[in-house]
């Protein structure tokens, strides 16, 4: 993993993965970690 990509650590994203939507129907799904990073780094 590249440390400057992504805020979370591989542990912090495992813990919150278990949170996250694992439903497939719709849309392809998204990058979740790129999305929370988004998030994080925007405040």
């Amino acid at each position: 993993m590249n440390r400057g990509r992504f805020w979370l650590t591989e542990e912090q994203f495992t813990r919150l993965k278990t949170l996250l939507p694992i439903d497939t129907r719709g849309k392809p799904g998204v990058d979740y970690r790129r999305v929370i990073s988004a998030i994080v780094s925007y405040w």
